[in-house]
């Protein structure tokens, strides 16, 4: 399966969620540790989980992860957008 942009990313720590265009979008704004330290859950467009993980020349990969199914509880709280609009971003596929 193919990662479908945008991808949406929510910091754990503080449960913000942010939507990236591209992985050169995602990576201009991420840091390395933090995705090394795994302070990040992502999905892409269908709700398929995302897994972001550090390599090398590029420092930023994404990879799906094809059995994962989208939690949306934490989603709840974080953002009265989020329940209205991108909620239906996220349908089970």
């Amino acid at each position: 399966m193919d990662i479908r942009f945008p991808i949406y990313v929510r910091a754990k720590d503080c449960g913000d969620i942010k939507t990236y265009n591209s992985v050169c979008d995602l990576q201009s704004d991420v840091e390395k540790t933090d995705v090394e330290n795994e302070e990040y859950e992502a999905w892409d467009t269908n709700g398929m989980s995302v897994r972001l993980e550090v390599q090398n020349p590029v420092w930023l990969r994404t990879t799906p992860v094809p059995s994962a199914i989208l939690d949306r509880s934490h989603c709840w709280s974080a953002s009265p957008i989020l329940r209205a609009g991108v909620e239906s971003m996220f349908r089970k596929v």
